[in-house]
């Protein structure tokens, strides 16, 4: 048999479920029913919230220390209960901080521009006790956006040009060794990857091909390179540094293309 309860406000006998639990009634429950403690709510929510607020004001820093002390006790039960929010509301939560960041953009600039260097501290140390779990998200993310993130560089290279050449020129610099040592692993792979029979008529086809590479430039204004079709240090196969594996492309393209070649995709035939 369901248990009733009659509403102190409405007088309506209801069922004992219909009213909130209580721990400091006799029953266990309160003498309001939810529907009258939902209308009075609406009623007064202005006033609530105003008083709410003026109470928070007047006791902010003891809610602060109890919320502190709630938190420590219960640090793991909050982060879960964190957690599972998060992934059952992403978009909301998105929105939500999206939305905050954009009516508190002044705030954000203002503590970011005072905590400089607690926050570069905060973020150096969280890069060293998470730094396996931050290169695979790079790596994950630059496998994901290739050729976004080409292109990126290529519009930001064009608009700050004199910039971009002077700081690898500084860096050139500062570092020789660095550039020492790409320029011969590069000639030496090149100089692997030349067989020995290839004929003089081949070695001119080579530099005929550069030659190419520098009157397009000059007749188009843009940037031209002589590329290998198979890279010399590709990830899954090197090719050679012959005149049928040479071919004269765009900057861009050669960009893009970067070191790839994919096997499966193509057939070549590499007879001279």
């Amino acid at each position: 048999m369901e248990l009733l309860k009659t509403c102190s406000r409405c007088k309506v006998e209801k069922s004992i479920n219909d009213f909130s639990m209580s721990s400091s009634r006799k029953d266990g429950r309160q003498v309001y029913c939810k529907q009258c403690v939902s209308d009075r709510n609406a009623l007064n929510r202005e006033k609530r919230l105003t008083r709410a607020k003026e109470y928070y004001v007047a006791n902010k820093e003891e809610i602060a220390r109890k919320a502190r002390e709630l938190y420590v006790a219960n640090r793991q039960i909050c982060l879960e209960r964190a957690k599972k929010y998060r992934d059952s509301n992403k978009e909301r939560v998105n929105q939500n901080s999206r939305n905050y960041y954009l009516q508190n953009k002044d705030k954000f600039v203002r503590y970011k521009e005072n905590n400089r260097e607690k926050i570069r501290l905060r973020l150096k140390s969280y890069r060293e006790n998470n730094i396996k779990l931050l290169l695979k998200l790079e790596e994950i993310y630059r496998i994901n956006n290739r050729e976004s993130i080409a292109e990126k560089a290529r519009r930001y290279y064009h608009a700050n040009k004199h910039k971009c050449n002077k700081r690898l020129n500084d860096y050139r610099r500062s570092n020789p060794e660095k550039f020492t040592h790409l320029n011969a692993k590069r000639r030496a792979s090149k100089l692997k990857a030349t067989p020995p029979w290839l004929t003089k008529e081949d070695f001119t086809l080579i530099e005929e091909l550069f030659m190419c590479a520098r009157l397009f430039r000059l007749y188009t204004g843009e940037e031209y390179h002589v590329d290998h079709i198979v890279p010399l240090q590709g990830k899954n196969v090197c090719g050679l540094h012959v005149p049928w594996n040479l071919q004269v492309i765009s900057a861009k393209e050669n960009l893009i293309k970067s070191n790839k070649f994919d096997i499966e995709s193509k057939i070549w035939n590499f007879q001279p």
